[in-house]
């Protein structure tokens, strides 16, 4: 099986990537994506019993078979699968009693890639709205390392309550192993990094957030139970991350801000770039996981330049 991986180093090396002009993402790009492929890969070659040699047609059926295959397995289970997936992100981050989580599991996720109307504004309000779109990019960074991390590994600690629920000759926690060494290694082969908006990209889950007065409900929608986690994750942190929004912005800065800032074309390269960044958070962080809220919140207060040398010191 063939990777992207000297495609990827060069458009890095010669900064033609969406993150590029941001200096934490260009202070050291090689080492974050070798340390990110090389943790997928090491995951795929432990996890996966495919043969290495697979075309990759043939590799996109074997997932998409599986995916099926594992939903179909899930159908029963539906219920106390989300029950444990929403009980497991409760108790990571211990969260107040004004989030609500919503999760869903279906099989037809559909996701909008471009936005209906583009914002337009004049250079001086680019100008102005830099800084915090180039902040929005790094709190980005935490909500797609963190879920990435989620969708991994925290699974595994329901790895006895999901045994118990499917009984088959393959366990569901089995196929959970291979579907996610699976995934983790796609997009080093299969998606071009010059085109993101790829039809190779497979639509696995969604999540938005919906406020309610106090409230804050944070709904997801995954095909299977690893990438639930991975999407109400990514909903926690999201709703987290609101927090680094300068108030003062007005509704039309906001909302070029976030156009630019959360881009669909900035995914792909977040899953090469931020996974090994947010690693490096947790090492210098030293906390236990119920204490990783407080610090992202402390980021958030951070304004950009704060923000970006000390991200940028972090990978000294």
């Amino acid at each position: 099986m063939e990777y992207n991986i000297d495609k990827i180093l060069e458009l890095v090396k010669v900064g033609d990537t969406p993150l590029s002009q941001n200096p934490v993402f260009s202070f050291n790009p090689e080492s974050l994506i070798l340390q990110e492929f090389q943790r997928c890969k090491s995951l795929y070659l432990s996890r996966s019993s495919l043969n290495n040699t697979l075309s990759l047609p043939d590799y996109q059926r074997a997932i998409i078979e599986l995916m099926g295959y594992i939903f179909h397995k899930e159908m029963p289970h539906q219920k106390k699968l989300i029950s444990i997936a929403s009980d497991i992100i409760k108790d990571i981050y211990q969260l107040p009693r004004n989030v609500i989580i919503n999760p869903h599991l279906k099989q037809d996720i559909t996701i909008s890639k471009h936005p209906n109307k583009l914002i337009t504004v004049s250079n001086e309000e680019k100008e102005k709205l830099h800084p915090h779109i180039q902040k929005r990019l790094l709190l980005n960074s935490i909500v797609f390392g963190s879920s990435i991390h989620i969708w991994k590994t925290v699974y595994h600690i329901a790895k006895e309550e999901i045994e118990n629920i499917y009984t088959g000759v393959v366990s569901l926690f089995d196929l959970y192993e291979k579907y996610t060494s699976l995934i983790s290694i796609y997009v080093w082969n299969s998606v071009d990094p010059e085109v993101t908006d790829t039809n190779n990209i497979i639509v696995q889950g969604k999540e938005e957030i919906k406020f309610n007065n106090d409230k804050i409900e944070l709904v997801s929608q995954a095909i299977n139970f690893p990438v639930l986690l991975h999407e109400i994750n990514k909903g926690v942190i999201d709703a987290l991350i609101l927090k680094g929004i300068d108030q003062n912005l007005s509704k039309k800065e906001l909302e070029y801000v976030f156009q630019e800032a959360d881009n669909y074309g900035n995914e792909l390269w977040h899953q090469y770039l931020s996974p090994t960044l947010y690693v490096k958070l947790l090492e210098d962080w030293k906390v236990e996981t119920k204490e990783i809220p407080k610090k992202i919140t402390e980021l958030c207060k951070m304004d950009y330049e704060e923000l970006k040398n000390y991200m940028v010191k972090i990978q000294k």
